[in-house]
């Protein structure tokens, strides 16, 4: 079967080691993945949880991809328990990604045909956030609406 490069598959928030019943889902995501004609694959963050194995083991899954296959970490794939996200971002995910067939695109763009594909995950940027809320940029940096809640990105 040839690779049509007008189809692209995406997906996003696999969270792979989370949740076994996740992990079935990611599983049987990936066969079809797989088997299909697509010519291009993304994955728009969140592939794994905080450890670099999780991340890696889910890639290997969609090892049979024919296509170009792509990703953005998400916030959950920049979490460590110990080290630099820094280093993690720059670095280990970029290095885990190529080992696996895949580009991330943080890392730059790829031109294919008339095509470009770009991304980054971008969030610690808070131009984009919605004045509408009321939260100040020093609450966004402390990650706490106070009284309200708390949030880990």
């Amino acid at each position: 079967m040839s690779q049509d490069p007008h189809k692209l598959l995406a997906t996003s928030d696999l969270h792979y080691t989370l949740y076994r019943t996740g992990d079935a889902c990611t599983r049987e995501l990936a066969a079809r993945v797989c088997e299909s004609d697509a010519g291009v694959f993304v994955i728009a963050g969140d592939v794994g949880v905080v450890d670099l194995d999780s991340f890696l083991d889910c890639l290997r899954l969609f090892e049979g991809f024919k296509g170009l296959r792509f990703l953005v970490p998400g916030n959950h794939d920049l979490w460590v328990d110990s080290g630099s996200s820094r280093e993690k971002y720059e670095r280990l995910l970029p290095q885990a990604a190529e080992n696996c067939g895949f580009h991330m695109l943080d890392c730059g763009p790829v031109l294919h045909g008339s095509t470009a594909f770009t991304g980054t995950i971008g969030w610690y940027d808070y131009s984009l956030r919605n004045p509408g809320l009321g939260l100040s940029t020093e609450q966004y940096r402390s990650k706490a609406m106070p009284g309200k809640c708390v949030w880990n990105d």
